[in-house]
């Protein structure tokens, strides 16, 4: 299943007096969901890892 994106420009200061000027359509939009998911994974992950070391209680023993 493909999911296309419609990017539209619109001037902000003309947006009421004219029409956008161009419509691109992103063919691969499914694409780019699933690199959006695997970096929100990744991010999750991350936050874990950096809890864990922020939690991380450190352990010694005398040696001589």
């Amino acid at each position: 299943m493909s999911k296309d994106v419609i990017i539209t420009e619109v001037d902000s200061e003309t947006a009421m007096e004219h029409k956008p000027k161009i419509s691109l359509v992103l063919d691969n939009g499914d694409e780019l969901v699933r690199e959006i998911e695997k970096a929100q994974q990744t991010i999750t992950e991350l936050d874990r890892t950096l809890d864990h070391i922020k939690n991380f209680t450190p352990r010694f023993h005398y040696s001589r």
